[in-house]
């Protein structure tokens, strides 16, 4: 059962400092625990079969998703990819420090940019990284439809599964483990330490986000059904569940298919 409660940072009324808060936390919770390791296989392959190393990066948050992709892939390939992050509400101090760590492979958009009104990006492939969740279902089959429309190869990645396990895990990554891990968040703000240690508003904040990103994901098997919804004959679609060392992701991938 899905059910699409509500998120606090999806709304435009909620702080922005709030907000990057917990897209900075986040992105300090999955590169320390590496939550999208099981994704670096799935997307390499698919840049290999597409010949590109070009990313259009929707919904990017605080980024961390896509700099775990970059530095396994670096580690595999010896090569490095392109990417351009873009989000509704774009966490620029963030993005500002990725082109800096990649060198400049990773560009963004300080503007807002709605992810339905993305244009075809030439030799790219179109990611989402825990970001699909956040759209209704007939947003989210608009998403994918608009990718085929736009002959645009896509790959989405949540970092979950629709388990018990995972909602406490989801739960507890969120809070408790907030406590340990905030002082290692970059950037530093005495904000941060102010809202998660005397007024735990942070924790509490993310925490909810948290619980409704499990009730909002859809399964592998949605992603399926609403792959099969896309009016497009010519493309391949493929959806799952992969494990790696701390969990499970669900994906789903599209691609025109090649010219027999």
């Amino acid at each position: 059962m899905r059910l699409h409660l509500f998120e606090l940072e999806d709304y435009p009324w909620y702080p922005e400092w709030l907000r990057a808060s917990q897209t900075d936390y986040l992105r300090t919770l999955m590169e320390t625990f590496n939550v999208f390791k099981a994704a670096s296989p799935i997307l390499s392959h698919l840049m290999q079969q597409q010949k590109c190393t070009h990313l259009q990066d929707l919904c990017s948050g605080g980024g961390g998703a896509l700099l775990l992709i970059y530095k396994d892939y670096y580690r595999i390939t010896h090569q490095h990819f392109t990417a351009t992050l873009s989000d509704l509400y774009p966490n620029i101090a963030a993005f500002k420090n990725l082109a800096h760590i990649t060198n400049n492979h990773f560009q963004y958009q300080a503007q807002s940019f709605n992810a339905l009104a993305a244009n075809p990006s030439p030799k790219s492939i179109r990611t989402i990284f825990n970001a699909f969740h956040h759209f209704k279902p007939a947003d989210a089959q608009q998403l994918l439809q608009n990718a085929a429309d736009q002959n645009m190869p896509i790959a989405i990645f949540e970092p979950m599964d629709k388990s018990i396990l995972q909602l406490l895990v989801n739960i507890l990554s969120t809070s408790i483990l907030m406590f340990f891990l905030m002082p290692f968040v970059r950037p530093f703000t005495w904000k941060n330490f102010v809202f998660t240690y005397l007024f735990p508003l942070l924790p509490l904040a993310t925490c909810w986000d948290g619980i409704a990103s499990w009730f909002r994901l859809y399964d592998a098997a949605t992603l399926e059904k609403m792959a099969a919804k896309v009016d497009a004959p010519n493309y391949i679609w493929k959806s799952g569940v992969a494990s790696h060392q701390f969990g499970k992701i669900t994906y789903l991938i599209g691609y025109k298919s090649l010219p027999i």
